[in-house]
């Protein structure tokens, strides 16, 4: 609970230390004296929102610091754990504003993030006041209590993260899509044929190379022929070929080099010139043999060469490119096949997300159907005993239109209510009584905290709207809820502030020519002057007092 709260330079708040303990803590005073400023102050000490305008004039800055002491099993201890920010004993949050804009936040002493604040700050106390009726008119935020008044956390967040997965896949799925084109199937069916093609007429990367070798030969075949006996009869003609001529120079050389050694290197050279010419023996008639004069062998190659011009053209690369060309063509394939497979792969895991989808989201559906009636039932008690004897009120669950997989579930909640006998239920948030809708938030609120784990609750004014007897029933609500948990309570009524187990009394004076809210703790007989007062006015007479202690007595009993 919260045991401490220290206000410096904050608002018109000069200097306040204030302690609280346990049940129902009332803060009253008399209009414009700031007693909201309290809720102020532990809102931004729990990660509100803060500006230098909340600083208090002439000073240099704010400051507020608040002492919690949850329970060892209270969820706030295991946050702190996880940020490595865990401390024996009380949990001390602490909120500077500047005067130049900025601030800082700290955590049992240590500097954190406002966002850090939040957090922690959430789960110590809650603040219910006006903001938060105008909330539970927002239909997204009635399912949500309706969540959190079940226990449904866990199901809600299983639906919103398959529905999340789901959502992100789908737009995997369009990104693959765009990518492949719209005529992926059709640009696949076009590279095969190519494909195709292009390995009908070149089997081989050298086929080209080849075709183009062997037309130039066959084209020459005639002319090649003549060239190799021309080249036979030089070399090795038996009388006047090359041949004959160096076996003869040799022999000389070798007769030469008995008389000077030089010759028998010549001699050698000489050998290894006719060993040379004597190998072209074998090549020339290989050369012989491969010429071939078939015109149908020659037509056949120019056909294949002529085929390949056709495709060289078709696909706007020279002819000695098409072999590069057929693989960049059934690279394009491959990527295009495993995007296809890709693709398949995406939409099998997204179908069995949005099955498993709509497996969690049935089954939310029908706790949320159950918790909807239980609400509805509470909610309808708590208002025939806020002085609405004819109230109804009912949790619609309406099944939404998209067959698609939504993070909040199948269904959005609208609460409905009618104040009077016969007249039609209407969605809560259409109607115009701020008194009516005042008891309802109440009765939905009060409903809410029961399944709200938070220590600490802080109420701003709710009692706007009610009066009387719906007054008394109202302290009684929140005293009771004061025996289980801790209650602070902004009110300007007699009936709820006389339900208290603690008063506090905002009073706004002047000390040194300046406006200052102070808070004090009143004693049993200053309770009895201040309920006398809230009934009365400034001018308190025996009437008043008596009353006010009748209301205290029936209020302790």
């Amino acid at each position: 609970m919260l045991c401490e709260l220290l206000v410096k330079d904050f608002a018109i708040v000069g200097e306040a230390s204030l302690g609280f303990g346990p049940g129902l803590t009332v803060i009253s005073g008399e209009t414009g004296a700031g007693k909201s400023l309290l809720v102020d102050a532990l809102a931004l000490v729990c990660g509100g929102r803060g500006d230098a305008g909340l600083v208090r004039e002439g000073a240099s800055r704010a400051e507020v610091t608040a002492l919690f002491r949850p329970p060892p099993e209270h969820p706030a201890r295991a946050w702190l754990a996880e940020q490595a920010l865990e401390d024996e004993g009380d949990i001390v949050l602490r909120r500077i504003l500047t005067a130049d804009g900025g601030g800082r936040a700290f955590i049992n002493g240590r500097p954190v993030t406002v966002g850090q604040l939040r957090e922690l700050g959430g789960l110590l106390l809650a603040i219910h006041g006006q903001h938060q009726q105008q909330r539970l008119l927002e239909r997204e935020f009635q399912l949500f209590l309706i969540d959190r008044i079940g226990r449904l956390g866990e199901d809600a967040q299983a639906v919103a993260a398959l529905a999340r997965d789901w959502r992100r896949l789908n737009g995997q799925l369009a990104d693959l899509r765009d990518r492949a084109g719209g005529d992926a199937a059709e640009r696949m069916r076009f590279l095969e044929e190519s494909l195709l093609e292009l390995e009908r007429e070149l089997p081989r990367p050298d086929a080209y190379a080849e075709l183009e070798a062997e037309q130039r030969r066959l084209a020459h075949a005639s002319e090649l022929l003549a060239g190799i006996g021309e080249l036979e009869a030089s070399l090795h003609d038996d009388e006047q070929g090359l041949l004959k001529r160096l076996a003869r120079a040799r022999a000389l050389a070798s007769r030469m080099a008995r008389f000077d050694p030089l010759f028998a290197e010549i001699e050698a050279r000489i050998g290894e010139a006719a060993r040379l010419l004597a190998e072209t023996r074998h090549p020339l008639a290989s050369a012989r043999e491969r010429l071939d004069l078939d015109p149908a062998r020659l037509a056949e190659v120019e056909g294949r060469l002529a085929r390949l011009h056709a495709l060289a053209r078709k696909h706007r690369v020279r002819e000695s490119q098409l072999a590069e060309h057929a693989e960049a063509l059934r690279q394009e394939l491959r990527e295009l096949g495993a995007g296809a497979a890709r693709i398949q792969e995406i939409e099998s895991e997204r179908d069995r997300l949005a099955e498993r989808w709509r497996a969690h989201a049935a089954r939310l559906r029908a706790l949320r159907t159950e918790t909807a009636s239980a609400v509805s039932a509470r909610v309808e008690e708590l208002l025939h005993a806020l002085a609405m004897p004819a109230a109804r009120f009912e949790v619609s669950l309406e099944a939404t239109a998209s067959d698609e997989p939504d993070p909040l579930g199948t269904e959005r909640a609208e609460f409905l209510f009618s104040a009077n006998p016969g007249e039609a239920m209407r969605p809560l948030r259409r109607i115009a009584s701020g008194g009516e809708v005042a008891r309802v938030a109440l009765a939905i609120e009060v409903t809410a905290l029961d399944a709200d784990p938070v220590p600490t609750m802080v109420f701003d004014e709710i009692d706007n709207g009610v009066s009387g007897a719906t007054a008394e029933v109202l302290g009684g609500l929140l005293r009771r809820l004061g025996t289980r948990r801790q209650v602070l309570c902004v009110t300007h009524l007699a009936q709820v502030a006389s339900h208290g187990h603690h008063h506090l009394r905002a009073s706004k004076d002047v000390h040194g020519g300046r406006v200052a809210t102070t808070f004090q703790v009143l004693a049993e007989s200053e309770r009895v002057e201040e309920i006398a007062r809230m009934l009365d006015g400034a001018k308190v007479g025996r009437e008043s007092l008596a009353l006010a202690r009748r209301l205290l007595r029936q209020a302790a009993a």
